[in-house]
């Protein structure tokens, strides 16, 4: 009798459990040197304070690289890259205004302007194994 009153628990309680993914992010078109930033971003956060930061030293010889993420909770998220190939820990712009670094940003998208979180934004679910990002 107890093991029948247990089971409806346990399965009541496994709604409340949160679910995670784990997943790789990598990053292909590199094509000069330096320090490569990836920022994760909710809707709530965008452009502000990542939700999760990695960084990478790149070497001459690295065309791609992967930057791994464990336990990540499922939900709507959007990446945005940036390589630092001065180190100043910031996108450096020409006279005009257009990025003299590499970028790129999730989902691949090419934009003439600043980023919106549903340019950039897709879905981590469970079977979410990878993410490729191109730099431009």
């Amino acid at each position: 009798m107890k093991i029948i009153l247990a089971i409806p628990f346990l399965l009541f309680s496994s709604l409340f459990y949160a679910q995670t993914a784990n997943f790789e992010v990598k990053v292909e078109n590199i094509k000069n040197t330096g320090t490569l930033y990836l920022g994760v971003y909710q809707k709530d956060n965008f452009l502000k304070k990542a939700t999760y930061e990695r960084k990478l030293e790149v070497k001459e010889s690295d065309e791609s690289v992967s930057f791994e993420f464990k336990d990540i909770p499922v939900g709507n998220y959007g990446f945005m890259l940036l390589l630092d190939e001065n180190n100043n820990q910031e996108m450096d712009f020409n006279l005009i205004g257009i990025p003299k670094e590499q970028y790129g940003y999730s989902n691949n998208k090419f934009l003439m302007r600043e980023p919106v979180f549903e340019d950039v934004s897709f879905l981590v679910e469970l079977q979410t194994t990878e993410v490729l990002i191109e730099l431009k």
